[in-house]
């Protein structure tokens, strides 16, 4: 059975910048050695940071859900 390393999964806030630019930068590094990056965000969809991504986003808007 092959040694094989599960995904991983980075939860960040791009409206913060800080740890999401180091992975907008990572990005296109990481996907050149083989590695399937995508990031998922809280922004809606019309965000402008989006645009000048090079790795691929899905904005999912704000949540509806409510923590208790």
């Amino acid at each position: 059975m092959p040694n094989e390393t599960p995904p991983r999964h980075l939860l960040h806030q791009p409206r913060w910048r800080g740890p999401i630019e180091g992975i907008l930068q990572l990005g296109p590094a990481m996907a050149e050695l083989g590695v399937d990056v995508e990031i998922a965000s809280s922004d809606p969809p019309d965000a402008p940071w989006l645009a000048s991504s090079a790795v691929p986003i899905h904005a999912l808007g704000a949540s509806n859900l409510a923590y208790s």
